[in-house]
């Protein structure tokens, strides 16, 4: 999968931007560093040999911890599975997993963390024991509540192996793209104000093709021909609805900014409900906002299609584009004109 400049430029060097200590003592290596320096201080000064080796043991175990852990966590290699289509306010199941390159140590005690657009996703998903040449692999649930692109910048990978004395973390880059889309409202569009929309008689037959819509399939043609054909003549002749998007802000009188966030939000909302109908009925739809225009598709294959412009419809103070439009939905202010 390729990424954009401004994907890499994001992620380069992240892990200064997350607020994550590499290395952390545990409550109970606090305990042991200060038993282990007690214990040398009363050695050294009363020459007890036994006090100096529990003192000399203790300080083993630290630099045992810090070397193996180092080593541990460079072997990891994390996997993460994000689902095709994610729609806002929906929860949704990611995977994560982690892959032991090692042929030699296993690991035990691996939590990982999902990072986010540089931010920590607090959902840590656990592993007791990843074998060498091994995967592992579990998933976490997760819910957004803004529709755009998004970038998951990586994974944060935490042990305390082997002795529950150093925690230590690493940030492990692992970059993956996803666009959220927005929730669909339904309006009736259909039974209130499209009853006029009807399809001509006359026709010519083509080839069925992937993206047109049932209603055109003719389906006595096709059992003779025994092939799907369907009446591209009516396509024509039915002209395209245009939805146009007032994507400008403008501050609500009583609640402000946020207010009229909330409301553009849930225009985008009605739209892709509406264009959702209208492709179920068998008309091609068209999308303009100031600054974009989404050419006329049909069919209800194409649907994703204008999700995803919807997802990434930004406010703009551009002009409109100037387009000869015969069937006009406007949405303004949560109003269909």
């Amino acid at each position: 999968m390729e990424f954009s400049k401004k994907t890499i430029a994001k992620n380069t060097d992240i892990s200064k931007n997350i607020n994550i200590s590499p290395i952390k003592l545990t409550l109970p290596g606090v305990i042991s560093l200060f038993v282990a320096v007690l214990l040398l201080l009363i050695s050294l000064i009363g020459q007890n040999l036994i006090l100096l080796f529990i003192a000399l043991v203790l300080v083993f175990m630290f630099v045992f911890s810090l070397l193996i852990t180092s080593r541990g966590l460079s072997n990891l290699q994390p996997i993460r599975k994000v689902p095709q289509i994610i729609t806002r306010f929906k929860p949704y199941l990611f995977k994560l997993g982690i892959k032991n390159k090692s042929r030699i140590l296993s690991i035990y005690s691996v939590k990982i963390r999902d990072v986010l657009d540089n931010q920590v996703i607090d959902k840590p998903c656990y592993f007791f024991k990843i074998k060498t040449s091994r995967t592992q692999s579990t998933y976490y649930r997760h819910a957004f509540i803004k529709r755009g692109e998004i970038v998951f910048n990586g994974v944060i990978v935490t042990t305390t192996f082997p002795f529950l004395l150093i925690k230590r973390s690493r940030f492990i880059p692992l970059v993956s793209e996803a666009v959220i889309y927005p929730e669909i409202i339904s309006t009736n569009i259909i039974n209130k104000s499209t009853s006029h929309y009807q399809v001509e008689s006359t026709f010519n037959l083509k080839n069925y093709r992937p993206g047109d819509h049932p209603k055109l399939i003719n389906w006595p043609a096709s059992l003779r021909k025994q092939r799907l054909l369907t009446k591209f003549e009516d396509r024509q002749q039915i002209k395209p609805i245009w939805l146009k998007i007032e994507n400008r802000l403008i501050p609500h009188p009583e609640g402000g900014y946020i207010r009229s966030s909330d409301i553009f939000e849930y225009t985008i909302s009605k739209v892709a409900g509406t264009a959702w109908e209208l492709l179920n009925s068998g008309r091609e739809v068209g999308i303009i906002t100031r600054g974009s225009i989404l050419e006329p598709i049909a069919g209800k294959d194409n649907f994703p299609t204008i999700l995803r412009f919807l997802a990434l419809i930004g406010f703009n103070e551009r002009e409109f584009p100037f387009i000869p439009i015969d069937e006009i939905i406007q949405f303004t202010n949560n109003l269909t004109t």
